[in-house]
């Protein structure tokens, strides 16, 4: 039994996004006046290590972790846009999946997402959640567990 896992590349999507945020941050606090490193000279408490060094390491792991978890999201959509493609999902609801569950886009935004790619139709978030819940439909009816 094929197995569409449509919560996984969510809680993936989620994970790359507190990773944006914390590679952000270290970047914004190595920026900011207030703590610039000028020397490495240690300071009052003696400490040897050097906080310039320590932040770009944790940058380059975050960043690490960012590309394994992008490569994971991509295979992962990969197998449920094949899944899709076999129980014979429209273009048109592949591609609301791939807004909603690959780039992990709002219900809002997805609808905004799809009336610019099909500006010939008209679409409301009703719409989109009738769509996908046909797809899902679809899905289940030809044998794929859904998650």
């Amino acid at each position: 039994m094929q197995e569409l896992n449509l919560s996984n590349l969510i809680s993936l999507n989620y994970k790359i996004a507190k990773l944006d945020d914390k590679i952000l941050e270290i970047r914004e606090r190595l920026t900011s006046p207030k703590n610039q490193i000028i020397s490495d000279m240690p300071r009052g408490g003696g400490t040897t290590e050097n906080a310039l060094d320590n932040a770009l390491s944790k940058i380059e792991y975050y960043e690490t972790r960012k590309s394994y978890l992008n490569d994971l999201l991509v295979s992962n959509w990969l197998i449920c846009e094949d899944i899709l493609i076999s129980c014979n999902i429209s273009p048109e609801q592949i591609e609301l999946f791939r807004y909603r569950y690959f780039y992990g886009l709002p219900w809002k935004k997805c609808i905004v997402a799809m009336a610019k790619h099909y500006s010939n139709e008209s679409w409301s978030e009703s719409k989109g959640y009738r769509l996908h819940r046909e797809a899902l439909s679809s899905c289940i009816k030809n044998g794929v567990k859904v998650c």
